[in-house]
């Protein structure tokens, strides 16, 4: 079977694509027509003849031609046969490069077919998974379609949140994450302003629910769109829960070995939470501790009650339970945080903490990126004190556990060449990548690390 499918992809091609553009959509998916379209749907989605049809001109734009029949069997053959081909990142690709590839499958995304609906999120996701495809997406909505708006209505659905097995939802989710990766897409939501705090209200309301792998989807989406440049950490700021909602997310869990899937998991959404109340935390020491002990203002002059001192101070107990993780960059991204934090008005409350000692540790590790950061961590939290004065708090001893060298890295650990930079005009850029000039008189800095969050993923 296998062998009769390559010969006909190999040499049958041609005449079915020529039998599509001879018969007109009918507007029922019955005759020719319908079933030419269906074994075309089978041998995209087949491994031996997948690569014929990529390869053969007009063959993809056909399975749009199918995918827009007004037949919801049609559509679940096209949707399916696109997200299988959007599953290999060579054919991604190939769909990605396509004329009115993401305006189809966005348009799926709104048919009433629960079936049609969930392969084209999967497709989605697939697709955003690699940087030219997220390009070419990030564009569309540059263009003027609201990419973000209708993504966030499709996981919303019937206007609740997404439960905790929706797989529609959860690959929703990672589409978004990816997206939010990328500095124009930020940009778009910062000009339009509307679409941002329904996004924001749907990413907080799924990362709080029971749902593990929805969750995760959604704590990461938060993190990226909290990095810099063109980061909504203004917006997110201006919510009056989010301190209780970073509180809720950084709370140290039982974070499972490597080599355990769901430990794993757990600790990638722990990075993520981490990550982003280091961004945050960065976009607070941005404004100054006048502005902290007072409501504060975003970017567009809104008002943000729950990002204050008092609300920073009390994610300092986590941060530094975090520092003691046996994951690096969970314990780098706290050592971010708590700098950030002490350099927007809070240094005394992270000394009382016990945080010096940690940090001290840490800096004493083998790992470079938790070294480098808590080496800064220290530069910061402990400036102004005397010698004697550090001493003294880095005297007691027994209230932290020191980390283990050899720790298990992070499953998305994917930057480890960080360095401490500014720019020319001498401000901090921040953490970035290997090769730019380092200064030790780097501001707080934030965290850069991005990941992609959809894709196919095994239960």
């Amino acid at each position: 079977l296998s062998a009769a499918r390559e010969e006909v992809a190999s040499e049958g091609l041609p005449a079915l694509l020529a039998a599509c553009s001879d018969v007109a959509p009918p507007a029922e998916g019955d005759g020719r027509a319908a079933q030419v379209g269906w074994l075309l749907c089978l041998l995209a989605s087949e491994e031996e003849s997948a690569s014929f049809v990529v390869a053969q001109p007009g063959a993809i734009q056909a399975l749009f031609g199918h995918a827009r029949r007004r037949c919801t069997r049609a559509q679940e053959e096209a949707a399916w046969a696109l997200a299988t081909l959007s599953a290999e990142a060579q054919y991604g690709r190939a769909l990605a490069a396509e004329e009115g590839t993401f305006s189809l499958v966005l348009d799926l995304l709104a048919t009433p077919s629960q079936a049609v609906r969930l392969q084209a999120a999967w497709c989605l996701s697939n697709l955003v998974c690699q940087q030219e495809p997220r390009a070419k997406l990030v564009a569309v909505a540059s263009g003027g379609r609201d990419v973000v708006g209708e993504l966030v209505r499709a996981a919303q659905g019937n206007g609740s949140p997404p439960s905790p097995g929706d797989t529609f939802a959860r690959q929703v989710l990672g589409c978004l994450g990816s997206l939010l990766m990328e500095a124009p897409m930020r940009a778009v939501l910062v000009a339009n302003g509307s679409g941002v705090e329904p996004l924001l209200s749907l990413l907080l309301c799924a990362a709080l629910a029971d749902g593990r792998l929805s969750a995760n989807a959604a704590v990461k989406a938060i993190s990226h769109a909290c990095q810099q440049p063109h980061s909504l950490a203004a917006r997110l700021a201006a919510r009056g829960d989010v301190v209780d909602v970073m509180l809720a997310l950084v709370q140290p869990a039982g974070m499972g070995r490597a080599g355990n899937r769901v430990g794993e998991r757990e600790a990638e959404k722990c990075e993520a939470a981490v990550s982003c109340v280091a961004n945050l935390s960065f976009f607070a020491s941005q404004q100054g501790l006048c502005t902290l002990l007072e409501p504060s203002r975003g970017e567009r002059g809104e008002r943000a009650p729950g990002l204050s001192a008092a609300g920073l101070c009390r994610l300092i107990p986590s941060l530094v339970r975090h520092l003691q993780s046996e994951c690096c960059q969970i314990q780098a991204h706290a050592a971010v945080a708590l700098c950030n934090i002490s350099a927007a008005g809070c240094r005394d409350a992270v000394v009382e903490s016990g945080a010096l000692e940690v940090l001290q540790l840490v800096a004493d590790s083998a790992q470079p990126e938790a070294r480098q950061a808590s080496a800064r961590a220290l530069e910061v939290v402990s400036k102004d004190l005397t010698p004697n004065s550090r001493r003294v708090v880095l005297r007691r001893s027994g209230s932290g556990r020191r980390p283990r060298p050899g720790s298990a890295r992070s499953p998305l650990a994917g930057g480890g060449n960080w360095s401490l930079t500014t720019r020319a005009d001498g401000s901090s850029s921040g953490l970035l990548a290997k090769g730019a000039g380092v200064s030790r008189n780097a501001k707080p800095f934030r965290s850069p690390l991005t990941w992609p969050v959809g894709g196919l993923e095994a239960e």
